[in-house]
């Protein structure tokens, strides 16, 4: 029963996405030019929601700044692993995963706020997000999405809106679904005002490379240490992040309130 239920939900899955790939619009050539800043809530975050996009403007010589919000430390139960050492463990495999994409380890921003909880951290995580792009001055964020079925996710979703409504961001804002099909897709579609904001980035040419970035997350694509309670990633999400497109939504621009950015 649990295998028809899968199957049945891969193929919704697939319909889903060929109809948001529809409605939406090519971005890529549209991005203001200068560089891109990433904002993950776990690390592999930005490699799942924009390893495709991260290694095109690589490619293109565009710099990419990757930050990664908490630290990864509860994603699954062990005896072999406490939390601190799966936190280094997953700083690790963010660095092995940029270094794949083109990114390098110095364009890595590491909050470690703790896993899981970042809904109790707002008003901080905002004040960090801001800061850091007061610092660095990107010309377009990429964050995740406010329809994730994760709380991280959400969470600091919460944080980019209210910084732009606070006139923090006035830079363009493309939020990534990850943890969303297929109960995030159908609430969007159930909303036609939110389809114009619909963007689609063809991945041709780098998915290989953002498959070897996902594969660089060890421990959460594999059971690394073989207990029979580790948490890994099914191996049908992995599949279905590796897609002709990766989806984005634009986020309305708010006038601002006061200029740009202030620490």
């Amino acid at each position: 029963m649990f295998s028809v239920r899968r199957k049945i939900k891969t193929a919704l899955n697939g319909v889903l996405r060929w109809v948001f790939y529809a409605l939406a619009t090519e971005a890529y050539a549209t991005l203001p030019d200068g560089s891109l800043f990433i904002i993950a809530p776990h690390p592999d975050d930005e490699t799942f929601g924009s390893g495709a996009l991260i290694a095109r403007a690589r490619q293109e010589g565009r710099k990419v700044r990757v930050l990664i919000v908490t630290d990864g430390a509860t994603s699954t139960p062990s005896q072999q692993m406490p939390p601190h050492v799966l936190a280094a463990t997953r700083r690790g495999e963010a660095q092995s995963a940029a270094k794949i994409l083109g990114v390098d380890e110095t364009a890595l921003i590491f909050l470690d706020y703790p896993d899981g909880e970042a809904e109790k951290h707002i008003p901080a995580i905002a004040k960090d997000i801001a800061n850091q792009l007061w610092r660095h001055n990107p010309a377009v964020l990429f964050s995740p999405y406010d329809l994730d079925s994760h709380k991280d996710h959400r969470a600091i979703a919460k944080a980019i809106d209210w910084l732009c409504q606070e006139g923090k961001i006035t830079i363009p804002v493309f939020e990534y679904p990850m943890w969303f099909w297929p109960c995030g897709a159908i609430k969007h579609l159930f909303s036609p005002s939110t389809w114009r904001t619909n963007r689609r980035i063809s991945t041709q040419g780098f998915l290989s490379q953002k498959e070897q970035a996902i594969r660089a997350h060890r421990s959460q694509c594999e059971n690394i240490t073989n207990e029979p309670n580790w948490s890994r990633l099914p191996s049908a999400f992995i599949k279905e992040s590796l897609q002709p497109y990766e989806l984005f939504f634009e986020k309305p621009r708010k006038q601002a309130k006061e200029k740009a950015f202030s620490s």
